[in-house]
């Protein structure tokens, strides 16, 4: 019991609690007589709470030559504090013992009673016991009010505050041990660095055992002598462990002592899996629920009634109480005006293997007061770079901290005290609310029941996209390293391709059936692991979604070859697979995990893996192209492939090396071999450029400088600004309007218009190989993007509206001219302005329709001050309130409380239909005025409308 109590005390930093002591170890009357008449402990007060500390009258001998009597340890400091010594590198090496189990200090240890204790336990035993091993803090630094106090700055002990030995303290001294004063003189005292975050505990100790000796009548100067005859002479105090149990007296006068109850603040993860060997003796409270509401009432925690409905309600980050009666308020923790507390299992972070662990979930408040949680796929909005469990893991590290991420283009900020976050752009701020994830009591039976799955998926699958049957492709964000990995593993052989997009492919059932073929080829294997490797597997688009679905069938999916059997083939090399996606712009392949374990060359006439001994049951695991260095593997087996991602890929576009004006301008620069003119026709140079050799075109022929030539000069009378150089055919002139007089019917200048010539209002083209050229999706990337909700198309490739690009190549859209600039003409272009309320709805400036209030501004008149001057901050009204529209940021703002919302400004729609019915009929000079409502202008009827 002696040694159980002082290995406890070592492995809890040197100390205990009394009342932790008796809970987990023995009972009041033991712990009393073990602690009054042994000197390795001592009881202690620490801010009024009773503690025992662990101590020893083990010392480490300082003499050299010590003949063995001295009865202390013969170690070298060195070795005691960090294991090492650097000593040891030196020449003569260290004088003193590395041997901590040699006879003599066994005999030493033994005779204390210290002989099972290991290096780092005897180690902090001997710093709170010894006072000689480390410096003292310095007593003149804690007087007086100065930088210093009343101390020097010569001074060879610690300037470090003693009242933040015991309890936090916000003084002005000194707080860190690894301050500069601090760390200097421990470096000199050769403390190593590792053991300094600790020092606070072993000083509090230090202090408590000076105390216990003053109080006891010893005292300790600091020198290191022999006291051990004082320790044995020491008069054990019990007035503080007597405080940390009641007591009352027998009727013979005796004293009786009544251990109290500890508070059990979690719930024992070995009972919730069956038995706890401890019973009714473990520190953490059994329930075969992961989660216990418990009510104090007289001075008493007891379970409340409606545990699971409470726990539901909680586990919901919109409710801020329970609906049971009486209710549960969350944010203040009371029932009426009764203390509430939350009982769970310890956190699935911290113990990712076991069951019924609490997952903790992090939620935002959006601006509709719905509450989203941090990158789920399922929310509306742009998912952040950080999760719910990397938040979890950085709260448990430092639950104090500010963390800060992105979400598009976005930066925020999450105070974690505050539960707060800010976005570091537009100051708004929203709720943060940390909730556990529901388990109802059926659940937690059915998890009892099942032994632990080792087919579990992934932590790093999104939990809100797993299907119990079918599958789900989630589209991974290109900044985690999830992406990276796969993209990288791609480039590797494919350079001159671009990634479009890489999904995950989240298939329970086929995920199940993989890690089932693992356990039972590791068990085959002498429960060796199973070699695993990620490979490509090109595929044509129309056999994507059945591989997703059922995983890979040579005999289903098509037969690319059969040179080293007639399985699945998957490659090394991403460039290999490439060969067999098709012929479609946009390309196709799997990135699988796949069970290869132990491999033979391959043949055509397989079937199955050939065997390992000539026999039927002892067969290989798969076939490949060459054993020493394998590139090309075969899978007979579907169940030994999960198809996990799916790459869309396009080759990127190649830019001529020179376009005309780069080599006009390296022409310029090139140095001619003067021979070359002199050797053949005057018409042509040999030339090296950048080391390669090149013909280049020359003449003779010059412009006449003389202003007045007779004309015999023989060189060109022309003006030097349509020199030949500059007269060079020059590229098509970009056309970036959309020709109004042809869309009406003709243009007399045809192809040398410098407008673009279509039937339509609009025209989306991409650059490709530096050249614009029309979208397929014309009218339906118009269409979404005439919707302000829209930041990108629902085409595929999509187009993202913001950056316009699709993929990696540019976009870009030609229009009409603006219908504030022509109003007269038919098929202008009317560009509407957006403003995006709390709930994410976006509304046009001064529409009746909408719900608030209308602004003093209407969307045409915000389109006559931005083509007046799109740098213009403009100011208007809406109700009582005033507002400015920053035209370059886009961004609305109240003047009265600084709330800012997006704007757009997005075109309004035409379709093909329209634009062909508006071209037939002539111009409408009974046009309908302008301030009308156009969303409510029927072609039948009349409309009525509120002004």
């Amino acid at each position: 019991m002696e040694t159980d109590i002082l290995k406890f005390l070592l492995n809890n930093q040197g100390s205990a609690d009394t009342k932790d002591l008796l809970f987990n170890l023995c009972d009041a009357s033991t712990l009393y007589e073990l602690i009054s008449k042994n000197d390795k402990f001592a009881s202690c007060s620490f801010n009024g709470t009773p503690k025992v500390v662990a101590r020893s009258r083990v010392r480490l001998c300082r003499s050299r030559e010590c003949p063995g009597t001295c009865g202390d340890l013969h170690l070298c400091k060195n070795f005691l504090l960090s294991g090492d010594c650097q000593f040891t590198q030196l020449r003569r090496g260290c004088i003193f013992s590395h041997d901590l189990n040699s006879v003599h200090n066994m005999k030493v240890l033994g005779e204390c009673g210290l002989q099972t204790l290991t290096r780092p336990e005897l180690c902090l035993l001997l710093l709170q016991s010894d006072f000689t091993l480390l410096p003292a803090i310095c007593f003149d630094y804690n007087k007086g009010h100065g930088l210093n106090g009343q101390c020097s700055d010569s001074c060879h002990r610690l300037h470090i505050c003693e009242k933040y030995l015991t309890f936090d303290c916000t003084c002005f001294r000194t707080h860190d041990f690894l301050a500069p004063q601090p760390l200097k003189i421990l470096r000199e005292r050769q403390v190593p660095e590792p053991l300094i975050p600790t020092l606070r505990s072993v000083y509090a100790n230090k202090e408590a055992l000076r105390r216990a000796d003053k109080k006891d009548g010893r005292f300790n100067s600091g020198n290191r002598g022999n006291a051990s005859g004082n320790l044995a002479k020491r008069t054990f105090s019990c007035g503080d462990l007597l405080g940390a149990v009641d007591t009352e007296m027998d009727t013979n006068g005796s004293r009786r002592f009544n251990q109290r109850l500890r508070d059990k603040t979690e719930i024992c993860m070995y009972f919730i899996k069956g038995h706890c060997k401890h019973e009714d003796q473990c520190f953490k409270a059994h329930d075969k629920m992961p989660y216990r509401w418990e009510i104090k009432q007289s001075r008493q925690w007891t379970p409340m009634a409606d545990n699971e409905k409470i726990e539901e309600d909680y586990c919901d980050p919109q409710n801020t109480y329970s609906t049971t009666r009486p209710p549960v308020h969350f944010a203040t923790m009371k029932c009426g005006s009764d203390e509430v507390r939350r009982l769970s299992t310890v956190n699935s972070v911290l113990e990712p293997d076991f069951i019924h662990t609490t997952d903790w979930l992090w939620y935002w408040e959006d601006e509709c007061s719905k509450w989203c949680q941090y990158a789920a796929i399922t929310s509306e909005h742009q998912l952040p770079s950080i999760t719910s469990k990397q938040l979890e893991e950085m709260y448990l590290k430092k639950d104090n901290d500010v963390v800060e991420f992105t979400a598009g283009s976005h930066r925020y900020s999450l105070s974690f005290p505050d539960m707060i976050q800010t976005n570091l752009r537009y100051s708004t701020k929203r709720l943060v609310r940390r909730r556990p994830q529901f388990v109802s009591a059926a659940e937690a039976q059915s998890k009892r029941k099942r032994p632990t799955n080792s087919t579990a998926v992934p932590d790093f699958w999104d939990k809100m996209q797993i299907s119990q049957t079918g599958y789900k492709r989630v589209s991974l964000q290109s900044s985690p390293e999830e992406y990276k990995e796969i993209q990288q593993l791609f480039c590797q052989t494919m350079p001159s391709f671009d990634i479009i997009q890489i999904e995950r492919i989240q298939n329970k059932a086929l995920w199940e059936a993989f890690q089932l073929q693992k356990i039972h080829m590791k068990n085959n294997n002498g429960r060796k692991p199973v070699l695993e490797k990620k490979l490509f597997h090109g595929t044509d688009p129309k056999f994507v979604d059945t591989i997703c679905a059922t995983n890979f069938d040579w005999r289903v999916c098509g037969v690319n070859g059969t040179a080293y059997g007639q399985g699945s083939y998957f490659a090394r090399d991403a460039s290999y697979s490439h060969c067999y996606t098709g012929t479609s712009d946009v390309r196709f392949m799997f990135v699988s995990r796949v069970l290869v374990g132990e491999f033979t060359k391959g043949s055509s006439e397989f079937r199955r893996p050939p065997s390992k001994d000539e026999g039927h049951v002892n067969l290989f695991d798969s076939c490949v192209d060459n054993v020493e260095n394998p590139s090309i593997f075969v899978v007979f087996e579907k169940h030994q492939i999960y198809p996990e991602y799916l790459l869309q890929y396009v080759q990127k576009q190649i830019r001529p090396v020179t376009d005309r004006y780069d080599s006009v301008s390296r022409l310029r620069r090139l140095t001619i071999d003067a021979n070359t003119s002199k050797a053949g026709n005057d018409k042509f140079a040999s030339c090296s450029l950048n080391g390669t050799s090149k013909v280049v075109a020359r003449s003779l022929v010059r412009l006449c400088r003389p202003r007045e030539c007779p004309g015999t000069c023989g060189d060109l009378h022309l003006c030097k600004n349509i020199s030949c150089l500059e007269s060079v055919s020059s590229p098509n002139l970009d056309k970036t309007e959309i020709c109004m007089y042809f869309i009406k019917g003709h243009c007399k200048h045809e192809d040398q218009c410098f407008k673009a010539h279509d039937k339509m209002p609009y025209r989306w083209e991409i650059k490709q190989s530096r050249q614009w050229t029309p979208m397929a999706d014309n009218e339906k990337i118009e269409e979404d993007y005439c919707d302000p909700q829209n930041t990108y198309s629902t085409t595929r490739p999509p187009v993202h509206f913001d950056t316009m690009k699709c993929g990696s190549d540019e976009v870009r859209r030609l229009s009409t001219v603006n219908s504030v600039l022509e109003p007269d003409f038919i098929l202008t272009t009317d560009w509407l302005w957006y403003w995006e309320e709390e709930c994410g709805k976006w509304c046009q400036y001064a529409a009746s329709t909408s719900e608030h209030q209308l602004p003093s501004i209407t969307s045409k008149q915000l389109e006559e001050m931005y083509l007046k001057k799109d740098n213009d901050v403009v100011e208007f009204t809406a109700g009582s309130h005033r507002y400015s529209l920053s035209f370059p940021d886009m961004i609305q703002t109240n003047l009265t409380y600084s709330t800012k919302r997006l704007v757009r400004r997005r075109p309004q729609f035409v379709s093909a239909a329209e634009a062909q019915s508006k071209r037939k009929c002539p111009t409408d000079s009974t046009a309908v005025p302008d301030y009308w409502d156009k969303m409510q202008i029927s072609q039948t009827g009349y409309k009525v409308l509120t002004m």
